[in-house]
C-alpha cells in the first residue's frame, strides 16, 4: 500500500544520498502475524540486496509518584521500577526473535542478511512513523493485526494508522498468508482510479518490485465501468 501525499515534490539532496541505501523496517508485536512479517521481510531485502531493522515500540503507562486519593491518603507509585520491568521483558521477548532468526539463517530456512532490532518507548503507530523518518527505508513490513485485534478487523488500527500517514511504501501481511517469501506470489492487483496520483504510485510499486517474476493486474473503476486487464 503506498500512500503519501506529497506526489511531486522534488526529493532533497540529503535525502536522495539516505535513499541509495536499501532498508527495510519490519515493526513487530510478537504476535504470529508479525513473526511471519519479519520473515518476508528478510526474504524481501535479501532479493533487493537490503539491510534489515526490525523494531518494537512498547507502551509503558506514566504514574505519578503519588496519586492522591481523598484528602489525607496517597498511593506510593515506584515508577522508574515498573517502566525497567517493562522494558525488562520486551527486550527478553526481543532475544527471542533474533534468536529464532539466526537459528533459522545457520539452517538456511532464511536467507542471510544484515539486520539490527531498536526498541522504542511509545505509542507503536506514532514511534513507527518517528522512526521511519529517522532510518529513511526503503519498504516497511507489517503484520496487518496485532495480538489485541479482533479477528474481524480487516486492518489493524496501528498498522492502518501508519499507512495512512507515513510517506515510505508499506507491505502490509496477512496472518494467514501462505508464504513468506514474496517470490512465491505469482499475481498481483494492482487498484487503481486511473488518476495521475496513481500513476505516481504504480511507478514506485514497480521499483519495489523490480527483479520479481509477477503477473500484474489493474483493478478499478473506470467511468461507470469494472476495468480489468494484465500488465506482464
Amino acid at each position: 500500500i503506498i500512500e503519501d501525499n506529497k506526489w511531486f515534490e522534488e526529493p532533497k539532496e540529503e535525502e536522495a544520498k539516505v535513499n541509495a541505501v536499501k532498508k527495510v523496517l519490519i515493526p513487530i508485536d510478537f504476535s504470529d502475524c508479525s513473526a511471519k512479517a519479519c520473515e518476508l521481510g528478510i526474504n524481501y531485502a535479501h532479493a533487493v540486496g537490503a539491510e534489515v531493522m526490525i523494531m518494537h515500540a512498547y507502551f509503558s503507562p506514566y504514574f505519578p509518584s503519588a496519586i492522591p486519593m481523598g484528602d489525607t491518603l496517597a498511593y506510593q507509585v515506584n515508577e522508574e521500577e515498573s517502566v525497567q520491568h517493562i522494558l525488562q521483558r520486551v527486550r527478553i521477548d526481543m532475544e527471542n526473535i533474533c534468536t529464532h532468526i539466526n537459528r533459522k539463517m545457520s539452517s538456511g530456512e532464511l536467507p542471510k542478511v544484515k539486520y539490527d532490532y531498536v526498541l522504542r518507548e511509545g505509542l507503536p503507530e506514532e514511534e513507527i512513523i518517528a522512526y521511519s523518518k529517522e532510518y529513511h527505508p526503503t519498504l516497511i513490513v507489517m503484520g496487518t493485526r496485532g495480538k489485541s485485534q479482533k479477528d474481524m478487523d480487516l486492518i489493524g488500527s496501528v498498522t492502518g494508522e501508519v499507512i495512512e500517514v507515513n510517506r515510505v511504501p508499506v507491505l502490509a501481511i496477512p496472518e494467514n498468508v501462505p508464504f513468506t517469501d514474496l517470490r512465491d506470489a505469482k499475481n498481483i492487483a494492482f487498484a487503481t482510479s486511473f488518476n495521475q496520483r496513481d500513476l505516481v504510485a504504480f511507478d514506485e510499486f514497480m521499483e519495489i518490485i523490480k527483479g520479481f517474476d509477477f503477473n500484474i493486474f489493474f483493478d478499478g473503476n473506470f467511468g461507470n465501468k469494472i476495468y480489468n486487464a494484465p500488465y506482464y
